[in-house]
């Protein structure tokens, strides 16, 4: 009998993982049958866009989004973007680029949309899995030997535990930017908003809403040594939010009154709707009601290696992945696979520097002088993408990090 192989979403994950399937000698033989579910319409995940009407909303895709990572770092090794690409590209692009890979690789025959994944349960007596499926107009289970969840980690919004939040909350006076689309939304009757949270998704957002004449107010636990504008003050973490449903108060003791909304850029929380508790691993075990549970012996070594391998370097938490180590695994994975590749040098320096290469390609394009930077580059091959991306950090002046 086939090994029946399902795969949830078809976002980027779950297309890269369907595509490496059809590829392998078992599929191509028939010993292994490969099914995607995709509850939208169409590929793309995130990045299909779409009103936020739904709660939490189908996608965080604001009209202004823009990659946060350079195109020659992000994209799929077997397929890069089309030449003259922008660097930094915008959503519509990203998605363009997700059906070109799903028709290049002839991958629509394998998935099936608008097909929501609802349960998935482990057969003990049949060592198998069991789906229920469901369409406007059916419900199906199908069994599996094998899930691969692809379903994303960018739809269910994390809320902060700041006092007097929930009210706000529940007065409409507070949004996660998951429904942020457009600084036009709230022009109309916001003059001053509270932004928190200061990723790509918050940067982006208060430097839109200051553009357009709204007094931003942001929020953020490390300040920078930026100054305040006219439009965007830096504050630090908050306090709580005020009854009166429209002040704020900060840690530091500063106050800001007359705030008409605020804007929760505060990330996403993992979510696996359709998979029991009891396949999702539990939070830390209680080891001093139940000492026994804890391999002291186990604990000890791994915390001396951690540390040689660390050094003395400080954490507010237990551990914070640096960056070479955001590639470690990807190099380990290769390894498992037995495949002789390694995650290129070039992509380790530009990962290094996404901050100043977003920066200048941001001024490049202020200048006008985007288009002209790129046009033509790719038609050689990759190398013309990595000259080209040393040459926008040689503008910027940016000083090896190597």
């Amino acid at each position: 009998m086939a090994r029946r192989i399902m795969i949830v979403g078809a976002g980027p994950a779950g297309l890269a993982a369907l595509k490496v399937l059809l590829e392998t000698p078992q599929v191509k033989s028939g010993h292994w049958i490969v099914n995607s579910f995709e509850a939208r319409e169409k590929v793309g995940g995130i990045w299909n866009p779409a009103e936020a009407v739904d709660d939490p909303p189908l996608t965080p895709l604001y009209d202004s989004l823009t990659t946060n990572i350079p195109h020659p770092v992000m994209a799929f090794t077997s397929h890069p973007f089309p030449p003259s690409t922008p660097i930094f590209p915008p959503a519509v692009t990203v998605q363009t680029y997700l059906e070109d890979y799903t028709s290049h690789f002839n991958l629509t025959p394998h998935i099936q949309f608008n097909t929501t994944v609802r349960d998935i349960t482990w057969l003990n007596s049949r060592n198998l899995w069991s789906a229920t499926l469901s369409t406007d107009q059916t419900v199906e289970k199908r069994e599996y030997h094998t899930v691969i969840v692809a379903n994303g980690h960018f739809r269910k919004p994390r809320y902060p535990d700041t006092l007097g939040l929930s009210e706000w909350r529940k007065a409409g006076r507070t949004s996660h930017s998951s429904w942020y689309r457009r600084p036009s939304d709230l022009a109309l009757t916001v003059r001053k908003v509270v932004v928190v949270g200061n990723g790509p998704s918050g940067q982006d957002i208060v430097a839109e809403l200051a553009e357009h004449g709204i007094t931003v107010i942001h929020s953020v636990l490390v300040q920078s040594a930026v100054s305040d504008s006219d439009s965007i003050k830096k504050r630090g973490a908050i306090l709580r939010f005020h009854p009166d449903l429209s002040t704020v108060i900060f840690k530091d003791g500063s106050v800001e009154t007359h705030v008409d909304h605020c804007i929760l850029a505060t990330g996403y929380e993992m979510e696996f709707p359709f998979l029991s508790s009891k396949l999702l691993p539990s939070s830390s075990p209680g080891v001093f009601a139940e000492p026994e549970v804890l391999d002291l012996e186990y604990e000890k070594q791994a915390i001396l290696r951690r540390h040689q391998e660390l050094g003395d370097g400080k954490q507010n938490t237990w551990h914070k992945l640096t960056e070479p180590e955001a590639f470690t695994y990807r190099d380990e994975l290769y390894e498992l696979a037995g495949l002789d590749l390694r995650v290129e040098v070039w992509e380790k320096e530009m990962w290094l520097y996404k901050v100043e290469l977003r920066r200048e390609w941001r001024a490049l394009v202020t200048a006008k002088e985007s288009d002209r930077w790129v046009e033509g580059i790719g038609l050689g091959g990759n190398q013309e993408w990595i000259a080209l991306l040393w040459r926008i950090l040689e503008r910027a002046g940016v000083a090896a990090k190597c």
